[in-house]
């Protein structure tokens, strides 16, 4: 996991909670920050993902063999 990947999470986890809060106020009473909120929050989530899909696939794990996966001998 590369320092572009890493940043990639953290902005979808940052754009994920702006979400949550974004509902939270609307739920409380602040009907208009809280439209406001979700949408520009949803709009960084929908970024965040694109970037995180288009960075690549994860490195493949390299798998050491068990006992059972032997021949025998």
């Amino acid at each position: 996991m590369g320092s572009s990947d890493s940043s990639n999470r953290s902005l979808l986890a940052f754009a994920a909670t702006c979400v949550a809060a974004g509902v939270a106020f609307s739920v409380t009473g602040s009907h208009g920050l809280g439209a406001w909120v979700t949408v520009a929050a949803l709009a960084l989530l929908v970024f965040s993902l694109h970037r995180l899909g288009r960075s690549g696939p994860d490195a493949p794990l390299e798998v050491e063999p068990t006992h059972r996966d032997e021949e025998p001998d």
